[in-house]
């Protein structure tokens, strides 16, 4: 399955899983519901910040896909601590 097929059909899932409209998901990512029916028929590939947000969604959620240890989001300074000392 390539990746515009495979980031529709999570994409979907999601808001199955969420419960949402295609109208709700897009306030909810604050989009146009044009753009969230475009990305789930893969008419469009899923911008890479909408693809983060999903993974957000899906991590708490509990329906990630297991990426391995060195997954992007494991990489988020989430902490107070670990966000100042970033800082300094």
């Amino acid at each position: 399955m390539k990746a515009r097929e495979h980031n529709a059909e999570r994409l979907k899932r999601l808001r199955r899983m969420l419960d949402m409209s295609q109208r709700e998901l897009a306030e909810e990512f604050m989009v146009t519901s044009a753009a969230i029916a475009l990305w789930e028929t893969a008419a469009r590939a899923v911008p890479g910040p909408v693809l983060k947000l999903m993974e957000l969604y899906e991590a708490e959620l509990g329906i990630a896909e297991d990426k391995g240890p060195d997954h992007a989001l494991d990489k988020i300074a989430t902490s107070w601590i670990r966000r100042n000392a970033k800082l300094s």
